[in-house]
């Protein structure tokens, strides 16, 4: 099961890595205050159980997706979504309106589009979509 803080990575991960500036676990982890084990296994999980084309450039130092068009979705293995607590969403819903305020809108649009799929308003996590 996904816990809360890595749903928040892997969204953050995908936006970084997104954004073509090659982030590399080392970077990542200082940025975020994690391990760079911690980081590391995100992105297995995001290759090997999301499917992300994602690589290493060696020359860039840095991950990039080999598919362009490659979006995240939440539907693991078997098409089960990821579980989230009503907490989870509640924290969604604060991240993406701090992630707002920091003019971080593309990270704050991710975590709107897991909230739908969740069947959350992201506007207003209580009230269902």
């Amino acid at each position: 099961m996904i816990t809360n803080c890595q749903l928040v990575r892997l969204v953050t991960l995908d936006q970084v890595i997104r954004s073509n500036s090659y982030p590399n676990s080392h970077r990542f982890s200082a940025d975020y205050e994690v391990s760079v084990r911690t980081i590391k296994r995100d992105i297995e999980f995001m290759k090997y159980r999301l499917g992300a084309p994602i690589e290493y450039d060696v020359e860039r130092r840095g991950y990039y997706y080999t598919n362009k068009e490659w979006v995240m979705s939440f539907k693991l293995l078997q098409g089960d979504v990821v579980p989230l607590s009503t907490q989870d969403i509640e924290n969604l819903a604060k991240a993406r309106t701090v992630l707002l305020e920091l003019k971080h809108p593309e990270i704050a649009d991710t975590i709107s589009r897991l909230l739908v799929l969740h069947g959350t308003d992201p506007i207003r996590p209580s009230i269902a979509a």
